[in-house]
């Protein structure tokens, strides 16, 4: 297990990131209000936990919020986009504007800004994909 290290970027926001890979690949949680002190926390686990969780082109929002988010990766190549996803969640109002991806056997959430600067480079994370239903519950 990697350790996550809590980064306050100001204003009372926090990010949260672990360096993996020989650090070369950072993740940031995307469940606000979640805190990891003093614990160690594996990115992977949690992303495996939720491998499952798209049936049928549709996600559970719960599920969407508590999906780590890929931010940068050794290698592009070896990761699936599964589709595109655009929610905003009721109780805390974030906007979840991106795709879902899989790498290492996980689920990730990936967001716009950074598809859109990977699709001009690989047309994988830029070419139509399919639209990701979100269930309310």
């Amino acid at each position: 297990m990697k350790a996550l290290r809590c980064i306050r970027q100001g204003n009372g926001k926090y990010r949260y990131e672990s360096r993996l890979d020989k650090g070369t690949e950072k993740v940031s949680y995307g469940t606000p209000g979640l805190l990891f002190i003093g614990g160690l926390m594996d990115h992977t686990s949690i992303a495996k936990m939720y491998i499952d969780a798209i049936k049928n082109d549709s996600i559970d929002s719960s599920t969407l919020t508590k999906l780590p988010e890929l931010v940068s990766c050794g290698d592009w190549s070896k990761v699936e986009v599964m589709g595109s996803v655009n929610f905003t969640s009721d109780r805390t109002k974030i906007l979840y504007d991106g795709i879902i991806v899989t790498h290492g056997g996980g689920l990730y959430y990936m967001r716009k800004k950074i598809s859109d600067a990977l699709g001009s480079v690989d047309r994988r994370f830029k070419s139509a994909r399919k639209v990701i239903n979100v269930i309310h519950q």
